[in-house]
Formats: structure tokens, sequence, C-alpha cells
């Protein structure tokens, strides 16, 4: 992606202050970026399974970990990805590192 594109770019149509914080748009962002780093075809929606319905491996989790946290520029810790299931997981762990960073 090129830089200032995303979270950080979409802060002017939506405030400072809120950029960081919506759901709905850190769901929007990883919806491209599973799309584009997975080459998935279909429409990835918050409730599916990254294993599961996505069937990832975990190179493929490690690929899109470090495309996450690259684009929004954080480190999601550790324990915390362990419980991560879903792209809905994904977007609530994303949402709160964003949110810890302001």
């Amino acid at each position: 992606m090129p830089a200032g594109h995303g979270l950080r770019n979409s802060a002017a149509r939506y405030g400072e202050r809120d950029s960081y914080m919506r759901e709905d748009i850190v769901l929007g962002e990883i919806q491209r970026l599973v799309s584009a780093t997975l080459r998935i075809d279909r429409q990835v929606s918050a409730s599916d399974e990254l294993i599961h319905d996505l069937d990832l491996d975990s190179a493929d989790l490690i690929s899109l970990a470090i495309a996450i946290e690259q684009h929004f520029a954080i480190s999601l810790p550790d324990d915390e990805t362990l419980s991560i299931l879903t792209v809905g997981d994904l977007c609530n762990a994303v949402t709160r590192a964003t949110r810890d960073k302001c």
C-alpha cells in the first residue's frame, strides 16, 4: 500500500479524534488487506473465521499479521493474537491497538 493510505489518510474525512477508533473504518481496511495480502476473491465479513472460513494456514496468518501491523503502524500483543479467531476479533484487536496509540 502507498504511504499515507488507509487509516491515517482517512483522518481528514472523519476527524482526527475518530479516525483511530471507528471500527467500521478498521474493518474496511482489514477486509482490503485480507483480500490483497491473501488473494481472497470474495467479500470478507466480520464473522468469517480466519482458519475455517478463509482457510488460512500459519504462514498466511503471519503474513496477514505483518501486513496489518505495518499498515496500521501498530504492534499486536502476542497474548491477544492467540484469542483472535474471526475477522471481527482481528478488527477489535486493531481498533484497541490504534486507540491505545492516540
